[in-house]
């Protein structure tokens, strides 16, 4: 019987579950797709559960497996599932440890890149580049590709970096964007890689979650610098405060075993 249940989707999510597995501790992974399984990766000890969950499913899991501590490394933009994750553990008296990321005033700093602008949100970013010209980078994956259909020649000016999801390449295709300006790559992505990218693809914006150092946001401002082009960030839905770092996460876990 599991006592840790991790709910994933991110690169912590993947890490702290090779952590607990390489110990031989028996865990639950939760991640929302067969891409995000197959990114996780084979595990001895840890069960993945494949699908994305609702405050009903998340308390038959606790339930039915014992849990006692419940990790949430889920993306800092997926606010539904952490507060259903968080108010479930509030109502069964499981503990709840929220893995946070570092804010981006640092990140920032670092690359000194004048050319940024933030927006507060996808509706936000889609009315400012229809005030834009030149091509444009899309780097926030997949989900949000519908409302990226209301820029004016998106189909010709919008390029799409995602995960290589069939799912993903199909949506993105019925959405109407073209097949040569959807790249599939997992990353990390270097600063040169990004540059590449850009340069092969004429890119005048880059588009951006506030996603901090993991999410590889520096190499994308970085590069972006170096192209002398423009990036577009959209901010975090809200600043999480209460929880722990990665660092901690995996040294409490650690301790623990």
């Amino acid at each position: 019987m599991a006592d840790i249940l991790i709910f994933s989707g991110t690169t912590e999510g993947r890490e702290l579950s090779e952590i607990l597995d390489s110990r031989g501790i028996d865990f639950i992974i939760c991640v929302a797709t067969d891409y995000g399984k197959s990114s996780t990766g084979f595990l001895t000890n840890g069960k993945i559960l494949v699908g994305r969950k609702n405050k009903e499913d998340i308390v038959n899991i606790i339930q039915s497996n014992n849990i006692k501590t419940v990790i949430d490394a889920t993306h800092p933009y997926a606010v539904e599932i952490t507060q259903n994750i968080s108010q479930v553990c509030s109502l069964l008296n499981v503990e709840y440890i929220r893995v946070i990321r570092e804010n981006d005033d640092s990140v920032l700093n670092n690359t000194l890149n004048n050319n940024i602008y933030r927006v507060s949100s996808v509706y936000e970013s889609v009315k400012f580049l229809n005030k834009t010209d030149g091509n444009i980078l899309l780097t926030t994956g997949s989900k949000n590709l519908q409302e990226y259909t209301d820029i004016v020649n998106y189909d010709k000016r919008i390029f799409v970096r995602m995960l290589p999801s069939t799912d993903a390449i199909e949506k993105s295709i019925s959405l109407g964007y073209q097949p040569k300006n959807i790249i599939c790559m997992q990353g990390p992505f270097s600063v040169e890689l990004n540059k590449a990218i850009i340069n092969n693809f004429n890119i005048k914006w880059l588009v951006s979650k506030s996603s901090g150092n993991i999410g590889g946001m520096q190499e994308k401002l970085m590069a972006a610098k170096d192209c002398n082009i423009n990036v577009l960030l959209i901010e975090r839905p809200t600043i999480e405060k209460i929880g722990y770092s990665f660092e901690d996460v995996k040294n409490l876990i650690i301790n623990r075993l």
